[in-house]
């Protein structure tokens, strides 16, 4: 047996066919450095002996220990004609595509001088999983393999050697190789026939997917996407842009999952978006949202920049003030509809460009935050907005005979009636769920309706929601409303 580490006989080189498939660049076409790279890692882990310890002596020369190759990448970037940052860059791939694990340790020389040592650990399973027999020894002969009685390992050496290409002169053909070569025919037609009776499914049998139909990607998808495209984009973010691809590219089709990766590895690699920026759970793509969603983002978007505002005026704190007090939506509208404040005589103005419903109660917490903002003694709040226009609603023969389930309910049913109507799709629901809970006392004489809630909680929800409508109604229909009481 020659000497391993001599010049003429280093360890053989495997490299299984499914590594062009598994290992890409950019383009979706086998990435032959990093495939290079593996192969002569894989080479050295076959047929180096391990060591129990390593005192290194500075050499560069590849040793096994513990399991793991110590090697350097000076030793690499010598022997493979590569730069060692494309070295570098191909290991951190085959870590991402989890083949390999890298590890430094900082290790002491026999001369006292110390040195930052590179060492390799291959996945194990996908070790066996590219040998037919990982425990064979592969390295360069002279003689033959020694095989002793067992004819089914000479069979099986010599149909792998048939089966990865190597050439059987005729002049030295046996039975034995006739049989071998009898197999291997058949084998690779019967190899030949699945590959065409795939292909025929994949193009006459297997329906055409869309980009919707891959939504949402997996962990190890967002993984493969990540070396393919060689962008680090996350599963959040991956997701988010695929959603808005397929609403938009609706006629992209795929018949294997393998094309829809390929496919968008490429959208990834080119994709404008800053993968940095974007790598966070919180990132959405607005038009992937639905109204409420977008209303929403809108809503908590304005009312955090204005809480990180640097101003620091009165009145720009009273803004943050009411920014973290009030609900979202009452804050929202009440601060983007905000014109002013005016002080005089212990009373405040509130100026409001447009109709905001406000409850007792939060009328008092704004005057509170007047108060707790500005100096001097504040004790009335008066709100200062347009009136809150509705449709108008004309009481009709045609009106009238609609309500036929609320007649019964004189005056107070045409209000409800003509209420429901001017709701739209949602008005029956309302009705059934709110106004059929109001206790209506009708005071014909005087032409004044006197609503009663059963709870405060229906109160307040009828007063922030529906009051305006109401009143407006029941003042179309020659009545007056007096204020809700429970």
């Amino acid at each position: 047996m020659h000497n391993i580490n001599t010049k003429y006989c280093q360890p053989a080189n495997l490299i299984p066919h499914f590594w062009f498939q598994k290992i890409v660049d950019k383009e979706n076409r086998p990435d032959l450095p990093c495939i290079v790279l593996l192969s002569e890692v894989f080479g050295w882990f076959r047929n180096l002996p391990a060591s129990k310890t390593y005192y290194s002596t500075g050499k560069s020369l590849p040793e096994l220990v513990n399991g793991k190759l110590a090697i350097s990448y000076d030793y690499l970037a010598d022997k493979l004609n590569f730069q060692k940052e494309r070295i570098r860059k191909n290991f951190v791939k085959l870590e991402r595509l989890k083949v390999l694990s890298r590890e430094v340790k900082n290790i002491a020389l026999e001369d006292g001088s110390r040195i930052n040592q590179l060492y390799i650990s291959i996945d194990q399973q996908f070790f066996k999983d590219c040998f037919r027999d990982p425990e064979f020894d592969i390295r360069v002969r002279d003689e033959e393999p020694i095989f002793g009685d067992n004819s089914n390992q000479l069979l099986a050496f010599h149909a792998s050697h048939l089966l990865d290409g190597e050439h059987i002169s005729k002049k030295t053909k046996t039975r034995s190789t006739d049989l071998v070569v009898g197999e291997s025919k058949n084998l690779s037609n019967f190899l030949e026939n699945n590959f065409k009776e795939e292909e025929r499914q994949a193009t006459h049998v297997k329906k055409a997917m869309r980009l919707a139909d891959f939504y949402p990607l997996s962990a190890e998808d967002c993984s493969a996407l990540q070396g393919m495209s060689g962008r680090d984009f996350g599963l959040n973010a991956m997701n988010e842009i695929l959603k808005n691809m397929s609403t938009r590219l609706t006629d992209r089709s795929f018949y294997s999952k393998r094309g829809f990766l390929g496919y968008m590895s490429q959208a990834f690699r080119y994709e404008k978006r800053d993968a940095v920026k974007i790598n966070n759970t919180d990132f959405r793509i607005r038009a992937n949202l639905d109204s409420s969603e977008q209303t929403l983002q809108i809503q908590e978007k304005y009312l955090t920049e204005l809480e990180y505002s640097l101003q620091v005026s009165p009145e720009w704190h009273f803004k943050k003030k009411l920014a973290s007090v009030l609900e979202r939506n009452k804050a929202y509208n009440l601060l983007t509809s905000y014109k002013g404040l005016e002080l005089e005589e212990g009373v405040c103005k509130l100026i409001l460009t447009k109709h905001v419903a406000l409850t007792e109660n939060e009328q008092d917490i704004i005057l509170s935050q007047v108060q707790a903002t500005h100096y001097g003694p504040i004790d009335i709040l008066t709100i200062e907005m347009p009136e809150k226009s509705f449709p108008q609603v004309k009481f009709t023969a045609q009106t009238t005979a609609g309500i036929k389930a609320r007649k019964s309910l004189g005056i107070w049913g045409e209000v409800r009636s003509a209420l429901v109507k001017s709701l739209g799709d949602q008005g029956e629901a309302i009705d059934n769920h709110w106004l059929s809970k109001l206790n209506a006392n009708i005071d014909k004489q005087n032409n004044k309706i006197e609503l009663k809630a059963p709870s405060e909680f229906v109160k307040s929800y009828i007063e922030e929601r529906f009051w305006p409508a109401i009143a407006q109604i029941t003042k179309q229909a020659g009545f007056k409303l007096s204020q809700i009481r429970c």
